[in-house]
């Protein structure tokens, strides 16, 4: 392409989106009730979650509870990844933001006095949302495991399988 006609199109392109912004404007301002253009976003304008109100124990404060309660360890990553290697005694129950947790699971792990949920490292959120869903429905004992599995086997806790791979699957 010649240096002329792309320069020409970027030039058409920019008259495109700025007349696109003139027109999206009047028509703001001709609204009853326009909205501004831009706005400070205070800290208190922030939505709430139960996410916000989720406890963390570190793999030592998570050996100190289990002694004491009637406490379970919920693995949410894939089956195939559990497979190879999870904390002694775990549950399985895989995560997914598209599926809720079955009811049937719910239920169980409401019976519990903690929940330590737990992915590979917890660095994608899924164990914090995983952990906020089992909140919502009812499982008061939902708590996060900080650091997940790999946390676990450098501190020494008792796992099976293999030891985890300090790199990502991939997804």
């Amino acid at each position: 392409m010649e240096k002329g006609l792309v320069i020409k199109a970027v030039l058409q392109m920019t008259a495109i989106v700025i007349a696109a912004s003139l027109l999206a404007l009047l028509g703001n301002s001709a609204r009853k009730e326009s909205l501004p253009l831009a706005t400070s976003l205070s800290m208190d304008s922030r939505c709430g979650s139960v996410t916000d109100t989720l406890r963390v124990f570190s793999v030592k404060d998570a050996l100190n509870e289990t002694e004491r309660e009637n406490a379970v360890f919920l693995d949410i990553r894939p089956r195939s990844e559990f497979l190879k290697g999870h904390i002694k005694g775990a549950v399985n129950l895989v995560y997914s933001v598209l599926e809720h947790f079955p009811e049937k699971s719910i239920d169980s792990l409401k019976k519990m006095d903690k929940v330590f949920v737990y992915s590979l490292d917890g660095l994608d959120g899924k164990d914090r949302q995983a952990a906020g869903e089992l909140l919502e429905a009812g499982v008061k004992g939902a708590v996060i495991l900080s650091g997940g599995f790999l946390a676990w086997v450098k501190a020494g806790g008792i796992y099976s399988g293999t030891p985890p791979s300090d790199e990502r699957p991939l997804e």
